[in-house]
C-alpha cells in the first residue's frame, strides 16, 4: 500500500530510502492493521521523467508529490469495466456513471473529469464495488438523491454523495429506470416496479406481457412509456394501468426513449431509425425511414 522513493549515488554504489508515500492510507482515510486488497500497488514510474506515479489494484492512478514539494497525493479515477448506466443531475452540475464491476464514479458535468468514486459504508478494501453484480440503471431522485439498480437485484442509494446502508429489493435485474419528479418506474425482467420518492410504493413487480427494453415518465409522473421488443411503445398512466399502444411505428425493438423538456414530444429508438411522436394524441411527426443513421441499436 505504499511507494518509497530511493537516491542512488552517481556511480551506483549506494542506494539511500528518501521518502515513503502511503498511497492505501491516503485512499483509505485512515490507518489499518491489513493492506487493503485495493490499495495494493501494481506499478510505479516518472511520468515525463520527473511526477512520481502508481497505479493501485483498484485501478486508480495515484500522483505523488516530490519531498519538499507540498501538495497532497492526487487521485485520477474513473473505469476499468464497461460502462452501463449513466445519470444526470443537473442541479449541481454533475453526472454519474456505473459499471459492469458494480463501481459508480461522479463526473464534473462541465468540465467532463471523474471526481471521486461512490465509497460503499465500511469498504475496508477500498474495491469501491456498490453492486455485487453490474450497474445496469441508475436514475437521480428529488434532492439530488442517487439510486442504482444492479445484477445483485438490489436498488441502493446516496444521500448527500454518501452511500447509504438501506437497499431495495427488486426481485429480478433491472434493465433500465427513469424518474419524472416523484415516481420512478424501474423496468426490470419481470416488468415494472414503481418508487414514490425513493421509496416502493406498487405492490412489488407489475408483470407485463412482452419483454421491455427501455421506459421514460413524464415530469408530470402521470405517464409512462415502455419501448418493447415486439417493435411497440405501450403508454400507461402513472399507477401502470395501460392508455394506449403505439403500433406500427418501428420495425425494429424499441431500446431507447426520451420525452422533451417541455413534455410534448416522445422520441424512440430502435435498431436503425429515431422516431418521434406527439405526446397528446400519440400521432408521428417524424416516422422511420426519416432518421436512419445508426448501424447499431439506439
Amino acid at each position: 500500500g505504499t511507494c518509497k522513493l530511493f537516491e542512488v549515488s552517481s556511480d551506483g554504489s549506494s542506494v539511500t530510502e528518501k521518502h515513503t508515500w502511503k498511497v492505501a492510507e491516503n485512499m483509505l482515510g485512515s490507518t489499518f492493521d491489513r493492506t487493503p486488497r485495493g490499495g495494493m500497488q501494481l506499478g510505479c514510474a516518472f511520468a515525463g521523467g520527473i511526477t512520481p506515479v502508481s497505479v493501485s489494484f483498484n485501478n486508480q492512478i495515484s500522483i505523488l508529490p516530490m519531498p519538499g514539494a507540498g501538495g497532497e497525493i492526487e487521485i485520477l479515477t474513473g473505469h476499468n469495466a464497461p460502462i452501463g448506466a449513466v445519470a444526470f443531475d443537473h442541479s449541481k452540475g454533475v453526472f454519474y456513471t456505473g459499471d459492469s464491476d458494480g463501481i459508480i464514479c461522479k463526473w464534473d458535468l462541465k468540465e467532463i473529469k471523474a471526481l471521486e468514486r461512490i465509497v460503499p459504508p465500511n469498504d475496508k478494501d477500498i474495491s469501491y464495488a456498490v453492486h455485487k453484480g453490474a450497474i445496469s440503471a441508475m436514475t437521480v431522485l428529488k434532492g439530488s438523491q442517487l439510486c442504482t439498480m444492479g445484477w445483485d437485484d438490489t436498488a441502493r442509494y446516496t444521500k448527500n454523495d454518501k452511500l447509504q446502508s438501506e437497499t431495495l429489493d427488486i426481485t429480478a435485474q433491472p434493465v433500465a429506470t427513469a424518474t419524472g419528479t416523484s415516481l420512478t418506474a424501474i423496468l426490470t425482467v419481470n416488468g415494472v416496479m414503481l418508487l414514490e420518492d425513493g421509496k416502493q410504493s406498487s405492490a412489488g413487480v407489475i408483470p407485463l406481457s412482452y419483454t421491455g427494453n427501455c421506459i421514460a415518465v413524464s415530469k408530470d409522473d402521470d405517464t409512462i412509456y415502455v419501448g418493447g421488443e415486439d417493435c411497440k411503445i405501450y403508454v400507461y398512466s402513472g399507477d401502470m394501468k395501460e392508455k394506449h399502444v403505439i403500433e406500427g411505428g418501428h420495425l425494429k425493438p424499441v431500446h431507447s426513449l426520451a420525452i422533451s423538456n417541455d413534455g410534448t414530444k416522445l422520441a424512440a429508438g430502435d435498431g436503425r431509425d429515431v422516431c418521434v411522436y406527439n405526446t397528446s394524441d400519440y400521432s408521428t411527426l417524424i416516422s422511420k425511414g426519416k432518421f436512419c443513421f445508426h448501424l447499431q441499436k439506439v
